[in-house]
């Protein structure tokens, strides 16, 4: 009897405690000593969606089995704790599934561009002009290259990043030589991984008409950071220039977080 309500005692103070940390997104982790005489603490997280926690902290909980086995949606095969949002929905391989989730990506980070984690063939464009000109060269920072097409009006590059990723914005520069071809306005088009190769969205102003993303510089060199109104849940995007000094001349990296 003395078991049985310690134990309903235990169930009642778990479904207390998620309710009150689900409230505030703050998630606290407990413990459940006894399973192994003499071995080492297993964790629990009394919530019922990990993915909605802004925060993972350690509680002073202990509970003696079975009954965490009713109260706990997740036990943990490893202590995580931590208070950036991105790593608690990495370790939990959280899908970005609604607007509210979409807007988790607090801290943006380049996707991969720059670093050579996109891989040339996840880059295509309308046209190159030339080998040495075409949609690989046109990664953030490259000294050897950049991408430029063939005919400049009508142009496009996108990046098929061949996941639903969270962007919230690019950042653009020219040529890096002395050429001096740069783009000065573009617009940004994306799609999901569920939408049609042809249905493509663009990023919009408060009027809902695509936004023109115009650069400040006239330094090709420079990097320019364009960050969009909102963030944006995409597996490809699309940059399409409208204005350019000399050239459409472009190296770039997207900004965000994966899924």
């Amino acid at each position: 009897m003395e078991w049985l309500m310690a134990s309903l005692i235990a169930g009642s103070v778990m479904t207390v405690l998620a309710a009150l940390v689900s409230s505030q997104d703050v998630c606290i982790v407990g413990s459940m000593i006894g399973i192994v005489p003499g071995g080492l603490p297993h964790w629990f997280l009394p919530h019922d969606d990990p993915c909605k926690c802004t925060a993972i902290r350690l509680g002073g909980m202990t509970l003696q089995p079975p009954s965490y086995q009713r109260g706990s949606p997740y036990n943990l095969t490893s202590l995580i704790l931590s208070e950036d949002v991105n790593a608690i929905r990495a370790f939990f391989k959280c899908r970005a599934s609604t607007t509210s989730d979409i807007a988790r990506c607090e801290s943006p980070v380049p996707l991969g561009l720059e670093d050579g984690s996109i891989l040339n063939s996840q880059i295509t464009a309308s046209s190159q002009v030339s080998e040495h000109h075409g949609p690989s060269h046109a990664r953030l920072n490259n000294g050897n290259g950049y991408w430029t097409p063939l005919t400049n009006a009508g142009s496009w590059i996108e990046v098929n990043l061949a996941e639903n990723a969270m962007v919230t914005g690019v950042i653009i520069q020219g040529s890096p030589f002395d050429d001096g071809a740069f783009v000065t306005a573009c617009k940004i088009g994306y799609r999901a991984s569920t939408s049609p190769t042809s249905d493509y969205q663009y990023v919009n102003a408060a009027n809902g008409e695509p936004m023109m993303f115009q650069s400040q510089t006239t330094d090709a060199k420079a990097a320019v950071t364009v960050a969009f109104p909102e963030t944006i849940e995409a597996t490809v995007i699309r940059i399409e220039p409208l204005a350019w000094h000399i050239g459409v001349g472009l190296r770039f990296e997207l900004l965000g977080c994966y899924n």
